[in-house]
């Protein structure tokens, strides 16, 4: 019964490749269209901050899971979110982990609203 209940848990589990490319962008107030400085932008276990310009980069990621107890349902996309003190949070839901056919995903006018 033991033995059963070890094959099924091996069974279920499996080693999966993440990954995602290196994301560009730049962040601008929707109202003014000017750059925004200091905007966070989140993303997995990594924080960067926009640049003067409104600018971020974020690296590429490539890792290998070793254990997927969900046999291989992990989420097959990612987060960016945004937040900045003066203006609406803002989330970035993008495609699929497992395969991108681009090295680098460029956003090249992300606008989020000023709080009222």
């Amino acid at each position: 019964c033991y033995l059963l209940l070890i094959g099924f848990i091996l069974n279920s589990c499996s080693s999966i490749v993440i990954e995602r490319p290196e994301i560009r962008g730049t962040i601008y107030n929707i109202v003014t269209k000017t750059p925004i400085e200091g905007v966070v932008v989140h993303i997995d276990d990594e924080k960067i901050v926009s640049n003067n310009k409104g600018e971020f980069i974020i690296k590429s990621v490539k890792k290998k899971k070793i254990f997927n107890f969900e046999s291989g349902h992990d989420p097959m996309f990612f987060l960016i979110e945004l937040k900045h003190a003066k203006y609406d949070n803002a989330i970035i839901r993008k495609g699929t982990r497992g395969s991108f056919s681009q090295k680098i995903m460029v956003y090249d006018s992300i606008f989020i609203t000023p709080k009222k």
